[in-house]
């Protein structure tokens, strides 16, 4: 996945099959905290779990903007 815009790439893992939901983190955090989520919706939907920009298993931006604008 790729950020408009940059040559970033964010890390995600997608897990079921279904409709589309898609779990975000909080400042701080990353993908590895909606896992207890993930367990609860099992068998809803497919779940796009991803880690933003310098969280997780994604690269921090090269210009520090971290904002999504």
């Amino acid at each position: 996945m790729t950020d408009q815009g940059s040559d970033l790439d964010l890390a995600f893992t997608t897990r079921g099959q279904g409709p589309p939901i898609l779990a975000l983190h909080g400042f701080g955090a990353t993908s590895y905290s909606r896992r207890h989520l993930e367990l609860r919706l099992d068998g809803r939907g497919k779940m796009f779990l991803l880690d933003l920009k310098g969280r997780g298993n994604s690269p921090a931006p090269l210009d520090d903007r971290y904002s999504s604008a």
